[in-house]
Parts: structure tokens; C-alpha cells; sequence
């Protein structure tokens, strides 16, 4: 529950839902975030079995790995609030240093 609440692992769900298959760096684009940001947050969803990854040679590649409504339910359930939103904020800004 606590990853739906993260609004950067939010972002990144709700991009790999519309891209169907995508790349770190398409994520990292998209979220305008640093790679190490990304992966983290990628390796979370990844151990929660929310997406799966396919290494293709050096590259991996994420897609959902759950039912898509079911996924589309949970994140239209569990929201952050506005101090988990300002926490993350101010998180972000630091690992941006």
C-alpha cells in the first residue's frame, strides 16, 4: 500500500500503464529524475511482483506484472496525502544534491 502512496512510484506506474513496455531511461525522461531514484523505486516495485523485468541483453524493460484493473483500483484507492506529498518533495530534493 505504501508504494501507491509514493508519488514518484505512482508517476512510473501510471507511465508503464499507458507505455505498456518500457525502458529505465523512457522513465527517467518521463519522471525527470535521476537514474538511481528510478532504479530504486523500480527494484521496489519489482520485489512487490507490481512489475515484471525483462533483461534483454544490457537492457531491462518493465511492464505490469498485476491485473490492470486491479492495479488501476488500488492506485484510485490508496492516495498520498498532502504530508506524505510535501515528505516526498522535500526527499526528492535532496537526493537531487
Amino acid at each position: 500500500i505504501e508504494l501507491f502512496r509514493q508519488h514518484i512510484t505512482r508517476r512510473i506506474i501510471i507511465y508503464i500503464l499507458e507505455s505498456g513496455t518500457c525502458g529505465s531511461n523512457d522513465i527517467v525522461m518521463h519522471t525527470k529524475k535521476v537514474p538511481s531514484t528510478i532504479s530504486w523505486h523500480l527494484s521496489k516495485l519489482s520485489d512487490a511482483n507490481i512489475i515484471n523485468v525483462d533483461k534483454q541483453n544490457e537492457f531491462e524493460y518493465y511492464e505490469i506484472g498485476i491485473n490492470k484493473s486491479k492495479l488501476q483500483d488500488l492506485l484510485s484507492k490508496y492516495t498520498s496525502s498532502f504530508t506524505e506529498k510535501t515528505v516526498d518533495d522535500y526527499i526528492d530534493m535532496m537526493n537531487e544534491f
